[in-house]
């Protein structure tokens, strides 16, 4: 699979997918919601839309439950270029899909919200996949 694919990779810290110089039609974002801050997810949803205006992304995250606060710093949490100490941030569902529908308004109701559940994880499609 991975030799028929070719999957690219690329590590920069700004979510800027022009490095690729292609068009995306699916994009997976394993761990890195769960250590991103709310603006730096904000960024990555309006770099995606830019390079994949009709692309499916797929996104982890850590669910916050009712009675915990979810992360509103600015900062990436956990092991990075620029922090030797692991961490997670967690988020709730209803602020993921409204970052998403305020970014792909045309999206049909069901697709931001459809989530499937891995455990603790969960992975949320931004658009359908035909």
């Amino acid at each position: 699979m991975v030799a028929a694919k070719r999957p690219v990779f690329d590590t920069n810290d700004r979510f800027d997918f022009e490095v690729f110089g292609a068009r995306f039609d699916f994009v997976i974002a394993r761990s890195i919601w769960t250590h991103a801050s709310p603006w730096q997810i904000g960024m990555m949803l309006d770099q995606f839309r830019v390079t994949a205006p009709q692309g499916v992304m797929l996104a982890s995250i850590k669910e916050c439950p009712w009675y915990r606060r979810q992360y509103r710093g600015t900062q990436w949490v956990g092991k990075s270029h620029e922090c030797t100490e692991g961490g997670i941030v967690r988020y709730r569902f209803s602020w993921i899909a409204s970052e998403c529908r305020r970014r792909r308004p045309e999206a049909p109701p069901g697709s931001i919200a459809s989530m499937v559940r891995h455990g603790f994880e969960s992975s949320m499609p931004l658009q359908p996949v035909n």
